[in-house]
């Protein structure tokens, strides 16, 4: 998923470079709630060859999540928080 408008980050982005080489992180702490679950955050930072300020989230739901034809997801980055989306789950 995507999310743009991140926070402060380590290091800080440069404006008009790409993220290839140097991948920023957000310096607040980031969570996922995916259908009212806590989700592991498997990567969190820029997103690889795209402008500064759209980050990246790589984020695994619970197996314990409802199925069902929308799931909300809630990100938080530091006090931040997204508004609530929906995807649809599927497995691989």
């Amino acid at each position: 998923m995507g999310h743009w408008g991140k926070e402060l980050t380590d290091p800080p982005g440069v404006d008009g470079r790409l993220a290839v080489d140097v991948l920023p992180k957000p310096l607040a702490p980031v969570s996922v709630a995916i259908g009212g679950l806590p989700a592991t955050i498997e990567y969190a930072g820029a997103a690889p060859g795209n402008i500064p300020g759209l980050l990246q989230i790589n984020a695994r739901m619970s197996k314990d999540v409802q199925r069902g034809d929308k799931v909300p997801v809630h990100v938080r980055i530091g006090p931040a928080s997204a508004r609530t989306a929906s995807l649809w789950p599927y497995a691989d």
